[in-house]
């Protein structure tokens, strides 16, 4: 592979490189291609593929700062018509944006960056409303915050993770958990209420053990 990179290379570096199992030189190749082409149509999408690579060679703290550096440089680009209809096939600017600011979150995450991973995931969530990994980020927002010991926050997040459709098969747990948040919190008027809710809620759905339970915690 030469190492005159020309922008027509950037659809060869992946299967070049992969080849040799390399993917860090795969990483770096797309990196090269854009910073020599970075008004190139394909540049976003070369970072989001070295993003890809960076992971997969395990260099995490690069694929952090690739993912920073993609959502600031690549904030507003957008394709022209006329590059859309001759980049068939290509991810759209604002799914590769999506696609790494929730990846982001799960990089922090990895390496143990709590805090820095509750707020990725929440600013995610905050920002794409709805769709694909909206509840996934809501719910690992809040498990993040439980573990910092934000337990205010944690209850925020867990409220906005049931507000999702995917909510409904783990909805009886997640509820009895933040009832138990605010018993931590020694927020008993607000934990009382909200297990006499849970009775009213969930009532139907799970075993009289637990309705009792939540009305011995509401008497207390």
């Amino acid at each position: 592979f030469s190492l005159e990179i020309k922008e027509q290379d950037v659809n060869e570096i992946q299967t070049i490189f992969e080849k040799e199992k390399a993917p860090l030189a795969v990483a770096d190749h797309y990196l090269a291609f854009v910073k020599r082409f970075e008004k190139s149509r394909f540049a976003m999408v070369a970072q989001y593929n070295a993003i890809v690579y960076l992971e997969k060679a395990n260099h995490l703290d690069r694929a952090i700062l690739q993912s920073n550096r993609l959502l600031k440089k690549f904030a507003r680009f957008k394709l022209s018509k006329k590059d859309a209809k001759e980049s068939k096939g290509m991810p759209n600017p604002e799914e590769i944006r999506r696609r790494v600011s929730f990846g982001l979150a799960a990089l922090y995450q990895s390496i143990a960056e709590f805090e820095r991973a509750a707020a990725q995931y929440e600013a995610f969530a905050g920002k794409y409303k709805s769709g694909p990994n909206i509840a996934d980020a809501w719910y690992n927002a809040a498990l993040n915050r439980q573990g910092l010991g934000s337990l205010k926050r944690a209850v925020a997040d867990y409220r906005a993770y049931l507000r999702s459709k995917e909510a409904a098969k783990d909805g009886p747990l997640i509820y009895w958990r933040i009832g138990k948040l605010y018993e931590q919190l020694k927020d008993w008027k607000a934990a009382a209420a909200h297990y006499e809710r849970f009775a009213s809620r969930y009532g139907r759905k799970v075993g009289p053990e637990r309705i009792l339970t939540s009305r011995v915690k509401q008497a207390h």
